[in-house]
Formats: structure tokens, sequence, C-alpha cells
């Protein structure tokens, strides 16, 4: 079996977290991504990919997919529940055994170097789905939000829900 040096060794890991100057720039707003409660994460998501890349308006099986997830990560973050933002490693292997993928923990830490899209050994419920779904978080994070129409109809829509509840 092969060795590598130290040094070998380093510049391979730092060739792998190389960013480019437009990642450096996006980062931050990943990262404000990753910090929101699981909700959030998954609305952002959503929205930043309701017409392009997985097109979740035109599949509600896609958009249950991710209902699947956010719920199985909030199932397992036996730590802040629905208030959380990130698993640790154990957790992050555990929602992928729910998910009826077991693997190795040599395994887990070879997709948690693809996942980890900040490098913090943290995975958020945003890193979690843009490997699930294969789409770059340089998409994610230039996405709009939506737009001023459509906050009022967020509000209308809520208005009416609150006032049905009544």
């Amino acid at each position: 079996m092969k060795r590598l040096s130290i040094r070998a060794s380093l510049r391979r890991l730092s060739a792998r977290r190389s960013r480019t100057p437009e990642q450096l720039e996006a980062l931050p707003r990943l990262s404000a991504l990753s910090a929101l409660e699981y909700e959030g994460q998954a609305v952002a998501f959503l929205n930043a990919f309701w017409n392009k890349g997985p097109t979740f308006s035109e599949s509600p099986d896609l958009c249950e997919r991710v209902w699947i997830y956010f719920t199985t990560v909030v199932g397992i973050d036996d730590v802040d529940g629905k208030k959380g933002c990130q698993l640790n490693e154990v957790h992050a292997h555990r929602v992928f055994e729910q998910l009826g993928r077991t693997m190795t923990v040599k395994e887990m830490r070879k997709v948690m170097k693809d996942i980890d899209q900040d490098f913090n050994n943290h995975v958020s419920l945003i890193e979690f789905l843009l490997y699930e779904f294969d789409v770059d978080w340089l998409d994610l994070v230039n996405s709009p939000q939506g737009d001023d129409g459509d906050a009022k109809l967020l509000k209308d829509a809520q208005r009416k829900l609150e006032a049905a509840k009544a």
C-alpha cells in the first residue's frame, strides 16, 4: 500500500477545499442559510429551485421528498428539534440510515466531505438537500427568494388562514 507524505496529504486536502473568488464571496450567504432553522432552510431550498434545477413547481413528488428529509432531520435532532439548524456527523449518519442508506463509517466520512460545504464538520438541512438533489450551492445562494408581489400574496394567504382559524 502506497503511503503519502504529510505534505502530499495536505496538498490534496487544500486542493479539495480551495475556492474560487466567486465561491469565497458567496460562502457567507451559504452560512447564513445554514444557520436558519430547519424549516427556513427547506423553504429557501424550495424557493431557490422552484423554477430551475429540480423544478419543484412541476413535481409534487420532489416537494414531498424535501418534506421527508425535513421531518427525518427534525426527528433525529434530539437536542434542538425543529429549532435546530445542523447535525453532527453521527446524527447525519443516522439520517442516512433512516432513509435506508446504511453505510460504514469510512463511507460516511467520504460522504461528509462531499456534503459539508462550509467545512464545519456539521451538516445543515440545506447541505443535505444540495447533496441529495445534486445541485450547485452557488445556484442556491444566488437564487431569488421571491419578490414584493410574492410577499403580498403570502401576507394575504396568512391573513386568510388566520381568519379561517378564528
